[in-house]
């Protein structure tokens, strides 16, 4: 192999390498759901898990905790829970812990996460 051909593959390489690099999720994009409520994660896919601790069929969410305590309603909602809009909330167990990919776009003006799943 000649010093171009080479050359052309350790290029190949590293762009193969940084393009697979981008789509992993590093483990510090695997925040607690305070992280993600109090702003200290950056926008990009992330993972978060959780116990739902309630869930509205009617509303089509639930709510996800960093405790396993179940909610009454969302008065009691602190920087540990967060509302997960779903087609089918229904094929979610209370008290069961989930992990959802979430695609984190930004924080609106009061601070709270604007998110889609993935």
């Amino acid at each position: 192999m000649n010093r171009f051909g080479l050359i052309g593959l350790i290029v190949v390489i590293i762009v193969v390498g940084l393009i697979a690099w981008q789509y992993e999720i590093p483990s510090s994009q695997t925040p607690t759901i305070s992280d993600l409520n109090q702003n200290k994660v950056e926008p990009g896919t992330i993972r978060v898990e959780g116990y739902v601790v309630k869930k509205s069929i009617k509303s089509g969410n639930i709510i996800i905790s960093q405790t396993n305590e179940s909610l009454t309603d969302y008065t009691q909602l602190t920087d540990d829970d967060l509302i997960i809009y779903l087609d089918h909330p229904d094929r979610y167990n209370l008290g069961q812990k989930y992990t959802f990919e979430l695609m984190l776009e930004s924080y609106d003006s009061q601070g709270h996460p604007i998110y889609s799943l993935k």
